[in-house]
């Protein structure tokens, strides 16, 4: 009895999940996580981009499940949120002001909400670029704010 391609492919298959289960394989593989974290992070990110309703759903059904692990969490830290909230407030008064009006002129009219100016996705924020100039402000998705926000730091 000769074997078909199918045969050596599944039984090859299924010699590579024993070996990554066995202790060597477990320790080689994190191993190779580690030298390439960047990759791993990567195809972590586009899995999540490219199964975002799954996410969310298995996302909700945890949070659904642990409500009580979340509370504890908030009461455990909440004086440091807190703490660290009200130094923030302190630090970046301008801030809060250009958010303050942005949100007002907003609701107002005079400032229309726009798609992002990189890929004009319509869930997007608010950028200020010079807090002085509170309506003034470039509209940018989460991911191109962060970079944005990355890009300025690196200055």
């Amino acid at each position: 009895m000769t074997k078909t391609d199918d045969d050596v492919k599944e039984a090859v298959k299924e010699c590579k999940k024993e070996y990554r289960n066995s202790p060597e394989g477990v320790v080689r593989e994190k191993e190779s996580r580690e030298r390439n974290k960047h990759k791993h992070t990567q195809r972590i990110r586009d899995w999540t981009v490219e199964n975002e309703d799954r996410v969310k759903e298995v996302k909700g059904e945890w949070r659904k499940n642990n409500a009580g692990v979340i509370k504890l969490y908030a009461l455990k830290y909440s004086d440091k949120t807190n703490a660290r909230k009200k130094r923030y407030r302190a630090a970046n008064k301008h801030k809060l002001r250009a958010h303050y009006l942005v949100s007002v002129a907003l609701t107002t009219g005079e400032l229309v909400k726009l798609p992002c100016h990189v890929c004009d996705d319509f869930n997007s924020q608010a950028h200020h670029e010079d807090y002085s100039k509170p309506l003034e402000v470039m509209w940018l998705c989460q991911t191109h704010h962060s970079e944005r926000h990355e890009e300025l730091k690196c200055r």
